[in-house]
């Protein structure tokens, strides 16, 4: 029983060693080679504590989003929709025309909101109700700025849609241009993070949101004129607030919307911007905690790249005429943001085809750089000279030399023996390590051999030594058993785990 026993269980634990050597070294050299390319990115830093239910920070100049929450929640955006207002008017009015405050503009507001005081038949500047807006946020202001662009605010609110969808903004909708409650008026602090970065880089949306304070010129309840003053607490020395690099921005809050903010800010070479939605009387410290984390976190650098050349791109018409285009064109440095530990040598780029876009600046394609997947920084390609023709997809295709009319995705025309010598600075640490890591796993395997090899002939010695007492029991002689044995083994029986031995082990003397 006890030999029996001893068996089973040695033949337990060899069948789980007895493993095939090359497949198991084939198998660990895979799993090495993949252990050793992979790209140890940095990870993404999210450390940053935000009691807003939605809230996004992006680097201004770039569109990079550094940190998010929510980001493509719906909430509905109070009083910073004035931003989008603002921009709209600058854009599609003259600041020094002179607008007229109907009866819907003045009283087509909540009682209580934020006002300047405007009277029916009083008459500004479109200058004059812009800071009334974004400063004083004054809501009468609002209406008569859309009346005076569209005629109607129903009319301006599709103009507010219009703007947004062509900035891409998915999860919006506007329904006036103050921001007052409206269960169809509400953005996403992505969308609104957009939407602020277009607004504040026009120059005259960011000379007013970044201003402390304006003399509005007299008006009825104002006969002397009126001196307001930004509600935007971190841009006001005096506010508690107040953040030195902050620059300029908007407020809000409603009873719905709770407190809303955008806020742009500035530090060494780092523009940020900030949105804060259904904030709980926490929106400046949120806002706070995310321009320091986007500070503190991340870096701003120039990046070179064989994209940037245009030796490989060109646009061409696809017409009857056969004419080609000039080359592209695109801003002479290209910027991306990394966490301070990345390596720009780590980001990669692709080509994005943009057939629609040629009426803002002739602009058709945009480089994309991307870290670990994620979009760290981009650049727009623009047609050199003045096109007067409308192109469509049909009309235009981005090419490579080899291939003229193929739309390409990334640009490169970096040769193999480039690319490997590069792969092998990058990556040539990894590769010792997993040749490194294949070899001591080798060792382990031979050891583990050789510690199965050493029990497997202490149990055949063992048992044999059993089968020669249990002989002399039955009065074999020495000599008997001897001649017995090497008989066996010269007709190849030495496996004493064969079933026909173990089967008749009792009469196999």
């Amino acid at each position: 029983m006890i030999q029996e026993y001893r068996k089973k269980f040695f033949n337990k634990i060899t069948s789980k060693f007895r493993f095939k050597p090359m497949k198991t070294v084939i198998l660990l050299v895979l799993l090495s080679l993949n252990l050793s390319f992979t790209s140890f990115a940095v990870t993404w830093p999210d450390n940053v504590n935000v009691q807003a239910d939605g809230a996004i920070v992006m680097e201004a100049e770039t569109g990079t989003v550094l940190y998010e929450k929510n980001a493509n929640e719906r909430y509905y955006p109070a009083s910073i929709t004035k931003l989008l207002t603002a921009l709209i008017i600058v854009e599609r009015c003259n600041l020094d025309d002179t607008l007229t405050f109907s009866y819907n503009a003045v009283h087509n507001v909540e009682s209580g909101s934020s006002s300047a005081g405007f009277l029916v038949g009083d008459t500004v500047t479109v200058k004059d109700a812009l800071y009334a807006m974004l400063l004083q946020s004054a809501n009468e202001a609002a209406n008569a700025l859309a009346e005076h662009c569209s005629g109607s605010i129903e009319e301006f609110a599709k103009l507010m849609n219009e703007k947004a969808a062509k900035l891409n903004c998915t999860n919006s909708h506007f329904e006036n241009p103050s921001g007052l409650n409206n269960p169809n008026h509400y953005t996403s602090a992505y969308d609104f993070a957009i939407i602020s970065r277009e607004a504040l880089a026009n120059p005259t949306v960011f000379e007013i949101a970044s201003s402390v304070t304006y003399h509005l010129p007299p008006y009825k309840v104002a006969p002397e004129g009126f001196d307001i003053y930004n509600h935007h607490g971190m841009i006001r020395r005096s506010n508690p607030n107040f953040y030195e690099y902050a620059m300029g921005g908007k407020t809000g809050y409603t009873m719905l919307a709770g407190n809303t903010l955008v806020t742009y800010a500035s530090k060494d070479n780092m523009s940020l911007i900030t949105v804060v939605l259904n904030g709980h009387k926490t929106h400046y410290t949120d806002t706070k905690a995310l321009m320091e984390f986007g500070f503190n976190k991340f870096k701003k650098l120039e990046i070179n790249d064989s994209a940037s050349d245009k030796q490989s791109i060109e646009i061409r018409f696809i017409q009857d005429s056969g004419n080609s285009l000039p080359s592209l064109s695109s801003t002479p440095a290209h910027k991306i943001v990394l966490p301070n530990d990345a390596k720009a040598s780590e980001v990669t780029h692709r080509l994005n085809y943009h057939p629609t876009v040629l009426d803002n600046k002739n602009i058709i394609a945009d480089i994309e750089y991307l870290y670990d997947g994620r979009q760290v920084g981009s650049s727009p390609l623009y047609i050199s000279s003045d096109i007067n023709s409308d192109l469509t997809d049909t009309d235009v295709s981005i090419a490579s030399p080899s291939s003229p009319y193929k739309k390409v995705t990334k640009a490169s025309d970096a040769s193999f023996s480039s690319k490997f010598t590069k792969f092998m600075i990058k990556y040539g640490f990894y590769f010792v390590l997993g040749f490194i890591f294949i070899i001591i796993i080798a060792i382990i395997l031979i050891i583990i051999r050789l510690i199965i090899s050493y029990k497997e002939a202490k149990e055949l010695a063992f048992l044999r030594e059993e089968r020669r007492k249990r002989r002399i029991m039955y009065g074999w002689s020495k000599e008997k058993i001897h001649l017995h044995e090497n008989s066996r083994r010269k007709r190849g029986r030495r496996n004493f785990f064969d079933k026909k031995n173990i089967q008749h082990k009792d009469l196999d003397l």
